[in-house]
């Protein structure tokens, strides 16, 4: 008997191992609690604080799941230190606000160190503070794999000196009224709310993106019997006399005798980057302007405008140029846009300019301090012209993605989740009406482009020309004058083949899309439901898009002081929650 309880005698060292690991753990509690705590404050307001720019499903899913993963947290504090589970959670806890972190603010693609230097050094900080926090909590718990082998049958009473009580039953309630109902809303079709559509009564103009130069005699017949329009992009350098002007003008010619209805519009490329940002934009502007003379002295009366593709640059084919994003910058590439869009209202007044952007970019609208577009590298809605004729967003509700050279459909369990479905082109289309409404006081430039065909859910081999269908009417619902499609002709990428819509869908896709869009009976009204789509932040819906610019908002003085209070407020947390064990501890019985 008195053998068996000199083994179980619990040892000052360790007590003092047992202790040391609590206070490391307490160490990474404050790390993570803080970024924790940010995080949760950050989304939450971006969700609540648009409630009519976000649908309510979204906003309840997003609050639920954030709400959720702070009392998961804080709950795998609440027990013993040297306990694997739960010290396990804040490693996973860790890791999410790295790549969050990494992701929103320090990837060399949206990096924003020049433009929102406080943002980026709490960023920073942050993400330093994590990475430690990861690795001492790591090690601690490597260490707690031998404390508890070595010591498990002493330490049973230390193992149980500390108890939570009542908060740890607070934690579990709560974990379980929002884990449950949250699970079970987030499964599609759950969340059975209706949306009426109601397509409106006129002729939307069908158009294209791709093609050029492959235009056969049935294609080009089908675009002029329809007198639908065609982006170009991937043509002949013009720039300068030679064979590459030659051969675009001839092409183009051909066009002109040959598809007279037929509209033309030319993607100005962007060099260097290959799309347009504010460090090409002079480049893209001198472009501009060769086309637009090219269009007039060769009287290529098919061409009638320009697209410009404005999105943040490919790095890799960036040298010699510092493409990260630069305020300066960008208030430059503004200016020269105004003195382009004189330019032309005095030489090509006939020449229509359509921008291709995001529906992100339309987020900034509503605050009115365009830092998105600052951190993209473009201009698009922060041009206070009303020169362009056109905002048409890439709303690509489908990729390629599974088995090449089709890809996957949306039978196949997690491309259907995470398509957003009808649904999410619906909200797409409501946000950027939204803001057009706010800046211009009208939509009517808006468009749209949709996409990519014969992938996922617009696949031809299951539904898609259906989907198509119904997406371009929910478009006519905003009264989208012109709805584009991505693409008119195959393009294989990564193994996967991009389908063009005649390639896809038959030689006579062309006949029933116009029928089933403009025709008897398409401006009868239908339904589509809600759709759950969860995005890399962890967010339902478009709050994704309000996170970016409600972080962007911690560059400022307020900044600094709110996380500073976050940080000293889990500090005082921690540290009397290690007061509280330790005292514990040292009352225990068997000690």
């Amino acid at each position: 008997m008195e053998k068996q309880e000199k083994k179980n005698i619990i040892r000052p060292k360790q007590v003092r191992i047992y202790l040391k690991l609590a206070l490391i753990r307490k160490v990474n509690q404050v790390i993570l609690g803080t970024s924790l705590c940010l995080f949760v404050s950050l989304v939450i307001f971006s969700a609540i604080s648009h409630p009519t720019l976000i649908f309510w499903p979204d906003i309840l899913l997003t609050v639920m799941f954030w709400l959720f993963l702070g009392f998961l947290f804080a709950y795998s504090f609440t027990d013993d230190p040297v306990r694997l589970i739960k010290p396990g959670i804040p490693v996973v806890g860790n890791v999410i606000f790295i790549v969050m972190i990494y992701l929103l603010s320090m990837w060399y693609y949206f990096n924003f160190a020049n433009i929102l230097p406080i943002a980026y050094a709490i960023s920073l900080i942050l993400f330093i503070a994590l990475c430690v926090g990861a690795g001492i909590t790591l090690v601690a718990n490597a260490y707690n794999l031998i404390f508890r082998f070595k010591y498990r049958k002493q330490n049973l009473s230390l193992f149980k000196a500390y108890r939570s009580g009542k908060i740890k039953t607070v934690l579990i309630i709560g974990l379980l009224l929002l884990g449950i109902p949250f699970a079970i809303m987030a499964i599609p079709g759950v969340l059975q709310i209706p949306i009426t559509i109601e397509p409106k009564n006129y002729q939307a103009e069908i158009a294209f993106w791709g093609g050029y130069g492959r235009i056969n005699s049935t294609i080009g017949q089908e675009l002029n019997e329809h007198g639908a329009t065609v982006v170009f992009c991937c043509f002949e350098n013009v720039s300068e006399p030679g064979p590459g002007r030659t051969a675009f003008v001839n092409t183009i010619t051909g066009y002109n005798n040959s598809y007279p209805n037929m509209s033309i519009y030319l993607s100005v490329v962007g060099y260097p980057g290959a799309f347009v940002w504010d460090g090409n934009t002079q480049n893209v502007i001198d472009y501009a302007k060769v086309l637009i003379s090219v269009i007039q002295e060769q009287n290529l009366t098919t061409v009638k405008g320009l697209a410009f593709d404005i999105e943040g640059p490919y790095v890799h084919l960036i040298q010699d140029v510092d493409a990260s994003p630069n305020r300066e910058r960008h208030d430059q590439a503004m200016d020269l846009w105004y003195d382009f869009f004189n330019w032309t209202d005095f030489n090509a007044p006939e020449v229509e300019l359509l921008a291709i952007n995001y529906v992100e970019s339309a987020v900034d609208v509503f605050d009115g301090d365009y830092d998105l577009h600052y951190m993209r590298r473009f201009s698009f809605l922060d041009l206070d012209t009303n020169a362009l004729d056109e905002y048409a967003p890439m709303s690509y509700r489908c990729w390629y993605g599974g088995e090449p050279p089709y890809g996957g459909t949306t039978d196949d369990p997690l491309i259907g989740y995470l398509d957003g479905g009808p649904y999410w082109i619906y909200t797409e289309l409501s946000l950027l009406a939204e803001a057009l409404d706010t800046k211009f006081g009208n939509h009517d430039k808006m468009g749209i482009y949709l996409g990519i065909t014969n992938c996922t859910c617009y696949t031809a081999a299951s539904q898609g020309f259906d989907n198509l269908v119904r997406d371009a009417l929910i478009a006519k619902h905003f009264g989208v004058k012109r709805i584009t499609i991505f693409l008119l002709t195959t393009v294989i990428e990564n193994g996967y083949s991009m389908g063009g819509v005649f390639d896809s869908y038959g030689s006579d896709f062309l006949d029933r899309f116009n029928d089933s869009i403009n025709g008897a009976g398409s401006t009868q009204p239908f339904q589509i439901s809600y759709k759950p789509k969860f995005n890399i932040f962890l967010t339902f819906g478009h709050v994704d898009y309000f996170c970016y610019d409600t972080y962007a908002s911690l560059n400022s003085f307020i900044g600094i002081i709110y996380v500073c209070l976050l940080f000293v407020g889990n500090g005082v947390v921690a540290y009397y929650g290690w007061k509280r064990i330790k005292a514990k501890v040292e009352t225990t019985k068997s000690f």
